[in-house]
């Protein structure tokens, strides 16, 4: 009997360890929810334009329908779908160092060419960064909603699968999954000519070898390490590094196809198509009407950052991306299309971001001293320090300047019908690569605290689930789409 009531107290214990009352949303600073502008208030519309969601995933992607949980929990959790999310096409960055016969970048690892031959053009071409589509109606409303879902993932495949993969089978042990994600055979693209919906980056026989390799490390380090810190965190070394001009262009090309694309064009017919290059956003940035596509960004870890850095319309980066092979009427379109998806932007969501702690990567000096210098005998570079890559900070004023700039001449003198410009972060604090938001200028920062495990014994709430459950925590698409 003594037995059994240890072990009933044990569980009883365990039990309530494990549990939680279901956590709302804690405001950082009181009455940030009272006001705030939600995806439900773009939709609110007598006409039937389109509102769009630019969803960007964010680090340890395992291929493409990142967004699913998002949309089954707009349809599941709020429960606010009329029928089913409808796949409406796929569009891939296709010019620049994107085109069909561009020659891949010369970049190096460990100083070895990444890519290095004409059989590298197959590889480079299942590079490419795409966007998918998706459509639905929502209950009460005549708007359509469409989900943009954009893949960046593509470009990092190689380097990881190559290169950081095997290192870790031969140091820590073998991550089996990431191993056959790896290894999967090819399989083409059938709507768009020579693209590939996946590509094999190791052979079976390869994928096997390392399969074999002993376990060094314990289970659970082996696991953070092969999982989120090397497959996850190198996106962000790769994201901020030399790639990211190549992986901004990309991600520029992807945002003007989005602008490009008519849900209503596609709506009912076979072909997917339809509705790529339908709607007429250059009519409405030349006239500058308020009756228009309205765009919300939702980004998860680094996306909030590559979001940030790709509707910037500076052109530092773009001079580093491919300047021999740029063609300036295709330039001048995605300039006009980014600017008009800035402009019809003035809500971001951040699931887990990373912004203050990117910001260590973008230090600047205020020009007033030589204090930045590396060292007592260097100046700062004033050709270097022009073509810098701007700050999270610099890159959000820009946005909200330009949004602001717009919204200024359709609603002249009329502050009360301006949409607030506002960035909501989500953040569960138990996660370990999120961020506080500080205040920014220019913009109105709403930071919300929320939980989306559970915690054991109140010690611990899984890394994972901190980190990759914002889409799916019923609290957090409330506060979205105004229920809360």
């Amino acid at each position: 009997m003594q037995v059994r009531g240890c072990i009933s107290a044990l569980l009883s214990v365990a039990l309530l360890g494990g549990t939680t009352a279901h956590a709302k949303v804690v405001e950082d600073v009181p009455g940030s929810l009272k006001g705030m502008e939600t995806v439900w208030d773009a939709l609110k519309t007598a006409d039937q334009r389109p509102v769009h969601i630019l969803y960007m995933h964010g680090i340890n992607s395992l291929g493409s329908d990142d967004s699913q949980v998002f949309r089954d929990s707009i349809c599941n959790v709020a429960h606010l779908c009329e029928s089913k999310w409808q796949k409406a096409g796929t569009e891939y960055a296709d010019y620049g160092p994107y085109a069909l016969d561009a020659t891949p970048p010369t970049l190096e690892y460990l100083g070895v060419p990444i890519w290095t031959s004409e059989n590298d053009a197959a590889e480079w071409r299942a590079s490419a960064p795409f966007v998918t589509h998706y459509v639905v109606r929502l209950r009460g409303h005549n708007a359509i909603l469409v989900l943009d879902e954009i893949n960046w993932w593509p470009l990092v495949l190689k380097l990881k699968c190559e290169r950081i993969v095997p290192g870790d089978s031969h140091l820590a042990g073998p991550n089996r999954s990431l191993l056959s994600f790896c290894s999967l055979p090819n399989k083409d693209d059938p709507d768009n000519a020579k693209r590939f919906k996946q590509y094999q980056w190791l052979t079976e026989k390869q994928a096997s070898d390392l399969g074999h390799m002993p376990n060094r490390a314990a289970l659970i380090n082996r696991g953070l390490k092969t999982g989120l810190e090397d497959w996850g965190f190198s996106d962000v070394f790769l994201g901020i590094g030399p790639l990211r001009p190549v992986l901004e262009e990309g991600i520029r090309q992807l945002i003007a196809k989005s602008a490009a694309f008519d849900p209503r064009a596609s709506a009912g017919t076979k072909s997917v198509h339809e509705g790529r290059q339908a709607y007429n956003w250059q009519e409405h940035l030349q006239s500058g009407k308020s009756d228009d596509q309205v765009f919300v960004a939702v980004t998860h870890s680094m996306g909030s950052f590559l979001i940030l850095d790709s509707l910037d319309l500076g052109t530092a980066n773009r001079a580093k991306a491919a300047p021999h092979s740029l063609q300036a009427q295709q330039d001048s379109i995605e300039d006009q299309a980014l600017q008009y998806v800035a402009e019809r932007t003035s809500l971001i969501y951040f699931f887990a971001n990373q912004v203050p702690i990117l910001e260590l990567a973008n230090l600047k000096s205020d020009g007033s001293s030589q204090a930045a210098a590396i060292g007592p005998d260097t100046s700062p570079d004033p050709k270097a320090a022009q073509t810098a890559p701007a700050s999270e900070t610099e890159l959000i004023s820009r946005w909200a300047q330009v949004h602001a700039a717009f919204e200024n001449r359709v609603h002249p003198n009329d502050a009360v019908a301006q949409p607030k410009i506002q960035v909501v972060a989500f953040s569960d604090p138990s996660d370990l690569l999120t961020w506080r938001v500080p205040k920014l200028r220019d913009v109105d920062v709403v930071n919300l605290y929320v939980q989306n495990g559970l915690h054991w014994f109140w010690l611990l709430e899984s890394p994972t689930t901190a980190h990759d459950n914002y889409a799916k925590n019923r609290d957090v698409i409330h506060v979205m789409f105004g229920k809360q």
